[in-house]
């Protein structure tokens, strides 16, 4: 039987390594190399834009050295604000 659905389901069911949800809440975050992530910063960043433009969410992020990683989900406004 149909049923209407709270979000919209997700590509990739089985979960992600990184705790985007609390990354990208709008709050900035300091993300560590070997503590919060296995990559390069480079590599990291390039990830952590890809899973934000898959969900319509735009990001602000720096590399303020090479082990680290600002990151930060940025509120778009609404069409009913920007008329």
């Amino acid at each position: 039987m149909a049923r209407t659905l709270k979000e919209w389901p997700r590509k990739n069911s089985g979960g992600s390594k990184y705790p985007w949800g609390k990354w990208l809440n709008g709050q900035m975050w300091e993300l560590t190399r070997k503590k919060d992530f296995d990559c390069t910063a480079a590599s990291f960043r390039t990830t952590a834009i890809s899973y934000a433009r898959t969900r319509g969410w735009k990001i602000r992020t720096s590399m303020p050295s090479k082990n680290t990683i600002a990151v930060q989900r940025l509120e778009l406004p609404s069409k009913a604000a920007t008329r």
